[in-house]
């Protein structure tokens, strides 16, 4: 009995038994499988850390570097913020001489185009003053507007002196009112030389000055003196205002060596030529002595003759001048060339 229950029991330990190897194996078992899945666990876990670590180191790096770069960055801020502040101020500041210099130049343009007007109205007038200033000199074609036989003072010393042409195409009452016209300015006009005048330049110009001043006829007739060319000129518009239209009358000059002189001429039918030379007291003679003509080439060379012997030398006529006309010659030749043709 007691060997039956000895034998019972151990084969119950070793049931037991072998049930506790199997719960021991299965332990075992199943610890090793934890063990090796917490030792993968692990591993993963160690690279990832290694990784983060990794990320960590360069974060910090970053972090560092954007720190120092933030801190660079926030000094640049502070530097142009005060930079901005400045040039806020300076800025009010130019604004406002801005707005002053606007007024200033607001004024100043006003003042230019002011001095602009002025300025051409002192061109204007300075103009005006210098052509009737140099007028007076007789330079080149100006010359013809002193022969004024429409001046009414021209008129009524012709129509004093000589009654006037009252029988119209008589030319022995014509050449008899001629030697009228020419007595009364000679008897009438003293002679008298001519003041140094400026002549006016453009503006910046150079000024010059010419010993010569052209009078109008009735100026002359007025002041009852002037130079050749001012009796020439009245001499001219007394004959021309006698005549009418439809004659030819022309101022005429000669120039020497050293001067030059004025006077009047009048083309006649048949080539004939009379020259009347008032402030030189010539006049080319008719056989009576009297004012009259003569062939072209013999008054004029009578005339040029009769200043050779007064001591001019090279005489040569040089100008001739109507109301018309105006003509330069280089000889007295083509003078008298031109003269015949006309």
């Amino acid at each position: 009995m007691w060997g039956t229950y000895m034998s019972h029991q151990t084969r119950l330990g070793v049931r037991i038994l072998g049930i506790s190897v199997i719960l021991l194996s299965s332990a075992l078992v199943f610890t090793l499988y934890q063990y090796y899945s917490l030792k993968s666990s692990y591993q993963s876990l160690s690279r990832e850390y290694e990784e983060k670590s990794s990320i960590l180191f360069e974060t910090q790096s970053l972090y560092s570097s954007l720190s120092l770069q933030y801190e660079q960055l926030s000094n640049e801020h502070n530097s142009l913020k005060k930079a901005y502040f400045s040039l806020e101020a300076n800025h009010s500041l130019v604004e406002k001489e801005l707005t002053r210099l606007q007024s200033e130049y607001s004024s100043l343009n006003s003042t230019y185009y002011s001095l602009v007007d002025d300025k051409s109205r002192i061109e204007e007038w300075y103009g005006s003053i210098r052509r009737e200033i140099n007028l007076r000199q007789g330079i080149s074609e100006e010359k013809k507007r002193f022969i004024t036989p429409n001046d009414p003072e021209v008129g009524r010393i012709v129509f004093q002196t000589t009654g006037g042409w009252s029988r119209s195409g008589d030319f022995n009452e014509f050449w008899s009112d001629l030697k009228k016209m020419y007595d009364w300015t000679t008897n009438n006009v003293g002679y008298s030389y001519d003041s140094p005048s400026p002549v006016l330049p453009e503006i910046y110009g150079r000024l010059e000055w010419r010993a010569e001043f052209f009078r109008y006829p009735n100026e002359t007739i007025f002041e009852k003196h002037g130079d050749c060319e001012d009796q020439a000129l009245l001499l001219a518009s007394m004959i021309l205002n006698y005549l009418g239209r439809g004659f030819t009358v022309w101022v005429v000059e000669w120039v020497s060596d050293s001067s030059a002189h004025m006077a009047v001429a009048m083309p006649v039918e048949g080539g004939r030529l009379t020259i009347l030379d008032p402030a030189g007291r010539f006049h080319t003679s008719s056989e009576s002595g009297e004012p009259g003509s003569k062939p072209v080439r013999q008054a004029v060379e009578e005339w040029v003759e009769y200043w050779e012997r007064q001591g001019q030398h090279g005489v040569r006529i040089s100008l001739v001048f109507s109301e018309e006309t105006y003509r330069i010659f280089l000889t007295t030749e083509e003078f008298i060339q031109w003269v015949l043709r006309s």
